[in-house]
């Protein structure tokens, strides 16, 4: 099947401090999951996935970061994991 869609902008997310984990993974790598299997199904050339810095922060600013850093050792959040989670 194809769709004619050029491409999908994923930007949807759980955020916050406060939340289950069931939510937060539910949300942000179920979600994350099912947006990737509908652009297969569909035959979708690109997806463009935004994650968020929390997921290489560590306990130091990031200045000229980019997505070669590595995932942090430890999240410092329910958010930040399941983000690291829905990256890989």
């Amino acid at each position: 099947r194809t769709g004619g869609i050029a491409g999908v902008f994923h930007t949807a997310a759980k955020v916050g401090a406060w939340g289950s984990w069931e939510d937060f993974y539910a949300t942000n790598v179920d979600g994350t999951r099912n947006v990737i299997e509908c652009c297969r199904d569909f035959a979708v050339p690109r997806l463009v996935y935004t994650s968020t810095p929390s997921v290489v922060f560590e306990t130091e600013d990031l200045r000229g970061a980019d997505e070669s850093l590595p995932y942090a050792r430890q999240s410092r959040s329910r958010y930040a994991a399941s983000k690291a989670i829905a990256s890989t």
